[in-house]
């Protein structure tokens, strides 16, 4: 192994124990903790050089320190825009304010993506602080990040304490983004997955973006059958009142996505089932 590979590696183990020395705190001040911390972040500067560092898991590694002195060598040398892992951004939140990743964000030391449904899920265990900055990176152009959406963050997605700020993410991303999410819409159409489909038109973008295509599966064209008239629409919007309604009552629409395919006499996998 090269010394270049030796000492990356190095670096990413110390970085991974400042984090984890720093996790294991409590409220009390724990003098020994924070100069062990200290030590650590010494023998990481002492070895950093830009051929280092050019390895985007290192720059991660020392970005979830919560290391003001690290981001800082990294801006200073050039080493912008790192993408965080989950586990990253995971430790991250856990460990500084939301001020101190808007620095990060602001300074371009760290991307946006990966971000916001880390940070949804920080709020969803109490942290309501980065309430404002996560609506703030939903709305950022070029952040287009539908991963919310997606049917491993359904629980995420639909959790009764976020409602409020779920649904501002995804107005803020659909505004930003409509013509990317006007392609996703389609994506889970094509999946007879109405509900984020309808999430997203409740979020912003016009039904009329979402022409019938030819040949949709079946309980798509009786949604489309529904949306053409007046009568049909509103029956509709009993099931889908608000985007937060939607949110709040996510079996309840699955029941009327049931209905819609019983009216073409197929059978569908429930997707959600009643708490």
């Amino acid at each position: 192994m090269s010394e270049t590979k030796t000492t990356r590696r190095l670096i990413r183990k110390l970085a991974r124990t400042m984090s984890d020395v720093r996790l294991m705190q409590t409220e009390k001040k724990d003098d020994l903790a924070r100069q062990a911390y200290t030590a650590m972040e010494g023998m990481i500067v002492s070895r950093l050089e830009y051929e280092i560092a050019d390895e985007r898991e290192v720059r991660a590694a020392l970005i979830a320190t919560g290391s003001n002195r690290l981001a800082k060598w990294l801006e200073e040398n050039g080493n912008l825009g790192t993408k965080l892992s989950s586990e990253d951004w995971g430790r991250l939140v856990k460990l500084v304010s939301p001020e101190h990743v808007a620095r990060l964000l602001d300074r371009n030391v760290i991307s946006h993506k990966g971000a916001i449904t880390v940070m949804l899920g920080h709020i969803a265990n109490g942290h309501t602080d980065w309430q404002g900055l996560v609506v703030d990176i939903a709305g950022k152009p070029g952040n287009y990040d539908h991963a919310i959406l997606l049917s491993a963050s359904r629980g995420l997605l639909t959790h009764k304490n976020i409602t409020p700020i779920t649904a501002a993410v995804l107005r803020a991303q659909v505004a930003g983004h409509q013509t990317a999410y006007k392609d996703l819409a389609y994506n889970f159409l094509g999946k007879s997955d109405l509900y984020p489909a309808m999430l997203i038109h409740l979020a912003g973008l016009p039904w009329s973006w979402l022409k019938r295509g030819y040949r949709p599966p079946p309980v798509v064209d009786a949604l489309y059958d529904l949306m053409e008239s007046n009568h049909g629409r509103m029956q509709v919007m009993g099931h889908c009142r608000s985007l937060e309604f939607m949110l709040l009552n996510e079996a309840d629409f699955e029941i009327f996505r049931q209905s819609l395919a019983a009216k073409k006499s197929i059978a569908l996998p429930r997707i959600f089932r009643r708490r």
